[in-house]
């Protein structure tokens, strides 16, 4: 008994220090957590989110609008250098790899 007991109590001790990990680890963002550690930090913004007393939708509707046209804006630069890349002039080597480091 002593033998199981002992292996409970490690088993509870890991279970404390995985929690005690998780709830430091703070600096953490999403894009660099673990599996393990990304849905405490979703539910951490998550309840952020929802704890605040006003939200301005004003904000957000504009921030999403500026994603969008940097998205595009983007999008258009990819089709932009796409279509050097397949002219006559880009098949040497060379230009190809000054357009690509420019």
């Amino acid at each position: 008994k002593a033998a199981a007991k002992s292996s409970g109590d490690k088993d509870k001790t890991a279970a404390l220090a995985a929690w005690q990990y998780m709830q430091s680890n703070d600096l953490v963002t999403l894009k660099y957590a673990s599996p393990e550690q990304r849905p405490s930090i979703v539910w951490k913004s998550v309840l952020s989110f929802l704890d605040e007393k006003e939200i301005d939708c004003d904000l957000m509707i504009n921030r999403i609008k500026f994603d969008r046209i940097k998205s595009r804006l983007r999008a258009y630069g990819l089709n932009a250098l796409s279509y050097f890349l397949d002219l006559e002039c880009t098949k040497f080597s060379i230009v190809r790899r000054e357009l690509l480091h420019f």
